[in-house]
């Protein structure tokens, strides 16, 4: 019996010594890229669980994927907010929502807040954001913005890959931090020529994945069957596709450049994409669930650490772990953690991931702050907290009718045994809901109110065009 238990231990050393050998090279620390540049990537609307690397049965990221296979890709990373800017903004500024004040699109950053390219430019580093739109969320702190708003969405993200290949090229002496963020797959779902290959040829529904004919399904006016969904989904995986063969080109120019070896490259998301999941809703901003805010994130350091981390992370981590992966202090005001310890196989500081929904509700109290929506996760249940019980006005630019998006007060779900969150078990694990909800009230920061500025008018007649605000 001893014999048996002592052979067991050998084995489970043995195996635990194989798995510290997949996350650390030969190197000391394969963490730390002193003096690396740093090149971040945000696809927009890009839910995990459609890339190749999560498990997804369709090869629709064929590139991401073997950037997962050369670095960590984080398993159970969530975004703080399911909306693009409030998100990007965190995401840049190492705070949630609540502390930035930047709650829903078209809300303006205070000067106040820092950013990581303002923590890097004061290290020397040359900074840029080169974006496929959102052009005000990468002004601040950024030495350089070069953003395109026009020309549909082909074209914008086709101009952000040549302004990037530009950008890079004009600085091989320094080091630099360039953060692009390309539109694609945000719906119209309208492929590229050449990029429609997850549909079937035969098919001949109404559903052409733009927004005129999705919105009547969120309406409650138009049914849609299995085969129209999934339709829909392979125009989503296709312009998903696009944007990852858009990351390929410039990886390639990267190490045309003879930097490949000297740059840190991490891919991640905004957020995800609800595609009929709950509420027969398409898009992202009302929901609260994991097709929304489940994002990828995949760090790839030069000749550095490989594996996967199975703890939950927050889009909020990824500042203070670009700083410490380059060997430099973090601000004390980041609310965000260094990601580096799990990378370097110790996930004792993964508990929570926080996210948010914050914006219109059915019936107004006069208290903006009282319209939040709150969720938590702990990687295997799924916590929402409503605590007024507001059905969520979804916004939609040029749509006088309006979209409901209902959640209830409180609501449960087991990611492992129902993934697609289709299951609300509160009523069988209530003291793990009220767990759950004690951690929101005693660490998420609540507050009342907004408290950001708006956008400028011109930028706000741009967002009203592409759909983000009314």
């Amino acid at each position: 019996m001893k014999r048996t238990v002592l052979a067991g231990i050998v084995v489970a050393c043995l195996a635990a010594s194989a798995i510290l050998h997949t996350i650390f090279s030969e190197k000391d620390d394969p963490t730390q890229c002193m003096d690396c540049n740093v090149i971040l990537i945000t696809v927009e609307t890009a839910r995990a669980d459609h890339v190749g690397a999560y498990g997804y049965g369709q090869n629709t990221t064929p590139f991401i994927d073997s950037i997962a296979e050369e670095g960590v890709l984080f398993e159970k990373a969530y975004a703080v907010r399911s909306q693009t800017w409030p998100s990007l903004i965190s995401m840049l500024t190492s705070r949630y929502p609540a502390e930035t004040g930047v709650r829903m699109n078209g809300q303006i950053l205070p000067r106040s807040e820092k950013t990581i390219a303002d923590a890097l430019a004061a290290k020397g580093y040359d900074t840029s954001a080169i974006l496929s739109y959102f052009c005000r969320s990468g002004k601040h702190g950024f030495g350089e913005t070069l953003c395109t708003w026009d020309d549909g969405p082909t074209k914008r993200d086709r101009h952000t890959i040549d302004n990037a290949k530009v950008w890079i090229s004009g600085r091989k002496g320094g080091e630099f931090f360039v953060w692009m963020h390309l539109y694609a797959p945000h719906y119209d779902y309208v492929p590229v020529e050449g990029f429609d290959r997850f549909t079937d040829p035969g098919y001949s529904g109404g559903f052409n994945g733009r927004k005129k004919t999705l919105m009547p399904v969120m309406l409650g006016k138009k049914e849609i069957g299995e085969a129209d969904i999934q339709h829909v989904k392979g125009l989503y995986d296709s312009e998903l596709a696009f944007a990852d063969s858009l990351i390929e080109e410039l990886w390639k120019h990267v190490e045309g450049e003879g930097l490949g070896e000297k740059t840190i490259l991490i891919v991640t998301s905004d957020h995800g994409e609800e595609l009929f999941e709950h509420n027969d809703f398409c898009y992202h901003d009302c929901s609260i669930y994991d097709p929304s805010l489940h994002i990828p994130l995949i760090i790839r350091v030069p000749k550095g650490a490989k594996g996967r981390v199975s703890g939950p992370v927050e889009n909020i981590d990824i500042a203070p772990t670009i700083l410490d992966l380059l060997g430099l202090a973090v601000p004390e005001d980041f609310s965000g953690k260094t990601l580096v310890p799990p990378m370097r196989g110790d996930e004792s500081s993964l508990d929570y991931a926080y996210s948010e929904r914050y914006g219109l509700a059915a019936e107004p109290t006069g208290d903006e702050g009282e319209r939040t929506v709150y969720t938590i996760t702990d990687g295997r249940w799924r916590y929402i907290y409503n605590p007024l019980n507001v059905t969520t006005l979804c916004d939609f630019n040029n749509y006088v009718e309006e979209v409901r998006f209902p959640i209830r007060e409180q609501e449960l779900y087991d990611n492992d045994a129902d993934p697609r969150q289709q299951r609300d078990v509160l009523s069988d694990n209530r003291m793990i809901a009220e767990k759950l909800r004690a951690e929101i009230l005693g660490n998420y920061p609540i507050v009342s109110g907004s408290g950001a500025d708006i956008a400028d008018d011109e930028t706000l007649a741009r967002l009203r065009e592409l759909g983000y605000i009314q």
